[in-house]
């Protein structure tokens, strides 16, 4: 019986030791040895990639979904009149169907704190 429980034992150890980081750190969040980047944030420099990847698709904010966030223009008209702030930042409600990740809320607020630059 105890050559059962030795290789029980072994599978077991061997499964647990192949997970992966990502598996391991939901939604992107990131650790303490992967401090989040929010130096030189600009919309050229990783808001419009953010807004492409969470904002930008079918049915949402693009030029058939009534709302556009496709053009750092359109942006700025919600950053300009706190929309973009409230929504994202304060109320979290956008976008509606997945939470950003907290780096991606650090980036989205020192942008709109060092005044939204374009590039």
């Amino acid at each position: 019986m105890k050559p059962y429980l030795f290789i029980a034992l072994l599978f077991t150890a061997v499964a647990c030791s192949s997970d992966n980081e990502e598996d391991l750190t939901p939604n992107g969040e990131n650790n303490s040895d992967d401090p989040c980047n929010t130096e030189a944030i600009t919309y050229e420099n990783g808001i419009s990639m953010l807004l492409t990847d969470n904002c930008n698709m079918s049915g949402c904010h693009n030029a058939g979904g009534g709302l556009s966030l496709e053009t750092y223009n359109e942006v700025m008209t919600y950053v300009n009149n706190g929309a973009f702030r409230n929504r994202v930042l304060e109320r979290q409600d956008m976008p509606p169907t997945h939470n950003l990740s907290n780096c991606e809320l650090q980036q989205v607020e020192a942008w709109l704190d060092d005044d939204a630059p374009e590039n």
